[in-house]
Formats: structure tokens, C-alpha cells, sequence
């Protein structure tokens, strides 16, 4: 699950379940147990993010490689 957590003020830092946050956050993938225990912490700040949408749409084969769909010469 992917989740960013930060210190509140007017902590610099705060460590928890092997990381260190700041007041500016990081963005990070924790496990449900991980998360429980960040989320316990009253001295920290934890927002879930939603999982990053695919670049195309649903069903549409990926062409990040910049080559046009169907060319045979890329």
C-alpha cells in the first residue's frame, strides 16, 4: 500500500518501523501491519495515495517505447 507519512510539527524527525520522517514527508509502500503501526503513532502524519493509473486506457497495450503501433521497423 502505498502511503505518505510525515513528522508532525515541531518534530524534525521521527523514526518508526525502520524509517525516519521529516515534516516535508515521503511517499512509500508499507505493509498492512506497517501501516497499522505508523497510523498508531500520534506523532505522525499518514495519508494512503491511490495506486498510479496506467498511461493508457484500459485494455490499450502500452507503448512507452515511443515506437508507433504497428511499425514493423521499430
Amino acid at each position: 500500500m502505498l502511503v505518505r507519512v510525515k513528522a508532525r510539527a515541531p518534530l524534525a524527525r521521527r523514526c518508526r518501523c525502520g524509517y525516519c520522517f521529516t515534516a516535508e514527508g515521503q511517499e512509500l509502500e508499507v505493509s498492512k501491519r506497517e501501516l497499522a503501526a505508523l497510523k498508531a503513532d500520534p506523532l505522525l502524519v499518514v495519508t494512503e495515495c491511490e495506486a498510479p493509473q496506467p498511461s493508457g486506457a484500459p485494455g490499450e497495450p502500452d507503448t512507452q517505447d515511443g515506437a508507433p503501433e504497428g511499425d514493423p521497423n521499430a
